[in-house]
């Protein structure tokens, strides 16, 4: 049985977490970083914690200090029935963000070594950006299962940002697993960069662009699949096994991977394969996009948005292709399902 904690931003501080009201004694968290510091020592199962708030989470997080194993993990989802839960698969500032004053630091900093992250949009206020990036994974155990997904982070274009998910030192055997998220707007580092040791990195599903580095692996194994890794300096560095991928020039080699800018104009091509890239809408715009099914099955479920995935084919990057916009109640229910 799940130990369950909230947190609302609307709350403030000095609940027990055991509730989502905003008022009395078991009055949700008002912070993520309040929630982690509450986690015991040792936990008897996995614990759950459900994060809302229209403002901004604006503490920086350290998850260290907690025992955990591969039944007794922390996870950390938003709730996509809340008003100002999970995000649609598009940046919104009326959904839960994580989004402190980190310069010189990260604000999202994973020690532990059975962490699950499932719908959360990270950015960083201070102007000179995150020193360490958006989210560091660093020193995980040999049997440590990081899953982020669903997740949104964005650099901003903030110079002072060089990394958006960064991976580093992991003992052999540890596994990392990035997939239906979306990475953006680190110009000046790397959207992923993998680096130290012997890290085990899979990339699913996913959506990295306008970062001087979409990938970069310096250390261990990377392998992307059904991604779209797009509108980088250079999409790829070091590596890495990629397969079913759309990237500027297909300049990797791999099964199933395509061009996603194959004419004259790179831009022109991004604009029909998503729905309003420029803007941050990545959902694939029709069937006439070359994203369109042209991935491979990994057993996933549904996408950024709750949407399924095509049970054999498909579609590349953080999107399946739906004929029409479904209503929001739908991509909630198709979520709740899947939490």
């Amino acid at each position: 049985m799940a130990i369950t904690r909230y947190v609302n931003t609307a709350s403030s501080p000095g609940g027990d977490g055991t509730t989502n009201a905003t008022t009395g004694d078991n009055r949700a968290f008002a912070s993520l970083n309040e929630a982690e510091a509450a986690i015991p020592a040792s936990i008897d199962d996995w614990y759950d914690i459900v994060c809302e708030g229209q403002n901004a989470d604006s503490a920086r997080i350290e998850f260290t200090g907690t025992t955990t194993s591969a039944s007794n993990y922390i996870q950390v989802r938003t709730d996509p029935s809340a008003t100002y839960g999970r995000h649609e698969g598009v940046w919104s500032n009326d959904h839960y963000r994580i989004v402190p004053n980190a310069s010189g630091t990260t604000p999202l900093y994973c020690w532990g070594h059975h962490l699950r992250l499932e719908g959360l949009q990270v950015a960083c206020s201070s102007t000179d950006g995150a020193g360490y990036g958006l989210i560091r994974c660093r020193n995980q155990n040999s049997t440590a299962d990081i899953r982020i997904d669903g997740c949104i982070f964005d650099g901003e274009e903030k110079s002072g940002t060089p990394i958006g998910i960064l991976i580093m030192n992991p003992s052999s055997g540890a596994k990392h697993t990035i997939k239906n998220c979306i990475i953006m707007n680190v110009t000046n580092g790397k959207g992923i960069e993998v680096s130290y040791s012997s890290p085990n990195v899979s990339v699913y599903n996913s959506v990295i662009t306008n970062c001087a580095t979409g990938i970069n692996r310096a250390a261990g194994t990377v392998a992307v699949t059904n991604c779209a890794v797009f509108n980088n300096t250079d999409d790829f560095n070091g590596t890495m096994t990629v397969t079913y991928t759309a990237s500027d020039d297909n300049d990797i080699s791999g099964t199933g991977n395509i061009d996603i800018s194959p004419g004259a104009t790179e831009a022109d091509d991004w604009a029909a394969a998503f729905t309003d890239y420029a803007n941050g809408d990545f959902s694939i715009k029709n069937t006439d996009s070359v994203l369109y099914h042209a991935g491979t099955d990994l057993n996933l479920t549904y996408d950024i948005a709750g949407n399924p995935w095509h049970a054999t084919t498909p579609s590349i990057g953080a999107f399946e292709y739906v004929d029409a916009k479904i209503p929001i109640a739908m991509h909630h229910y198709n979520l709740l399902r899947s939490a």
